[in-house]
């Protein structure tokens, strides 16, 4: 059997003109992936899925709440926007629920936002972070308007910002007072 210069066998080739499916093993974990290669063009375009795995959430976060964003990262790594939107709220109102905010399902997220900058779990700078997402989000889910990845790239990052004030970073200081509190 004669490969051509990529590799795909000639009667491959020739039998699949357009588009080619192919299941293989991933060379670096070991698993089936799903190959599409689009031969119609020069060179050949290779998509794979899944398209390796999505980050992880941060360990110093509690599992209600790394449940919600970690289904959040898969669809930010999956690139489904208004999926990754959605979640970006749902992450958001789990934080605000954990944090102490009134659980009442009646409350609106701008609420559960308001009564944790009363009563300063957050500063005034990351409650203008969750109102930013609480638009996104809104956008999503009720107002049926478009979201674009760059949309979601934002929300992310902002996401990322509050979750690092409120879990990541006091663990942070907390961790380097109790070194320096031993070297006494």
């Amino acid at each position: 059997m004669i490969n051509d210069r990529y590799g795909i066998p000639r009667r491959f080739r020739e039998a699949n003109k357009d588009n080619a499916w192919l299941i293989a093993t991933c060379a670096y974990c070991e698993e089936r992936i799903l190959l599409k290669l689009e031969v119609e063009s020069e060179p050949y375009i290779l998509n794979y899925f899944p398209k390796g795995n999505p980050p992880s959430p941060p360990q110093e976060i509690p599992d209600i709440v790394k449940k919600i964003y970690a289904e959040c990262l898969t669809c930010w790594h999956y690139k489904c926007a208004r999926a990754c939107a959605s979640m970006i709220g749902a992450t958001l109102e789990e934080i605000c629920n954990e944090q102490g905010a009134p659980k009442d399902n009646k409350e609106m997220l701008g609420t559960k936002i308001s009564y944790l900058r009363s009563k300063d779990v957050i500063t005034e700078r990351i409650k203008n972070s969750y109102e930013a997402l609480s638009w996104l989000r809104n956008d999503a889910i009720h107002l049926n308007k478009d979201i674009t990845l760059e949309d979601c790239e934002n929300g992310m990052l902002l996401l990322e910002e509050i979750i690092n004030e409120i879990y990541t970073l006091p663990l942070r200081k907390r961790e380097i007072r109790d070194k320096y509190k031993k070297k006494k």
